[in-house]
């Protein structure tokens, strides 16, 4: 699914795929899968940390099941994720050409904070809790 759905959209895709090094990253973190009832997989999303800040690193649905709410429920998984990892962000970087993730980001609460031009993305985020409401703060990733 990242070869088939993620690489394409990517602006700087690698020149070859190297899956030894995609296996260590995918065991950085966390991810969790959405499967059919077939047990075939449908949909992932992986999170990890990286500068002391909560990334969703890769999310991706398959094409034939996109539109039913899989991908809005992965978000949901990954966010509270980082909630229960002490995260009051969240943060994700889609490719200026994905129009489409970044409008499924902004629906989900995702606010464009930056365009990174070595990346050739938008970097976004979204706060997941206020914090001020709780009278504390959260122990990593203060918005």
């Amino acid at each position: 699914m990242i070869v088939k759905e993620l690489i394409p959209l990517a602006k700087h895709p690698p020149q070859t795929i190297n899956l030894r090094k995609l296996k260590i990253r995918l065991k950085e973190g966390a991810t969790y899968a959405a499967r059919n009832r077939k047990g075939a997989l449908i949909g992932f999303i992986h999170l990890i940390e990286r500068g002391g800040r909560m990334w969703i690193d890769l999310l991706a649905v398959d094409p034939v099941c996109q539109g039913r709410g899989i991908g809005s429920r992965l978000l949901e998984r990954g966010e509270r994720y980082a909630r229960r990892k002490g995260y009051g962000e969240l943060l994700v970087g889609v490719d200026r050409g994905n129009a489409r993730g970044r409008r499924f980001y902004e629906r989900h609460g995702f606010h464009a904070v930056q365009y990174i031009p070595d990346f050739d993305c938008w970097q976004m985020a979204k706060v997941l809790a206020d914090w001020r409401h709780f009278g504390e703060r959260p122990v990593r990733g203060n918005p």
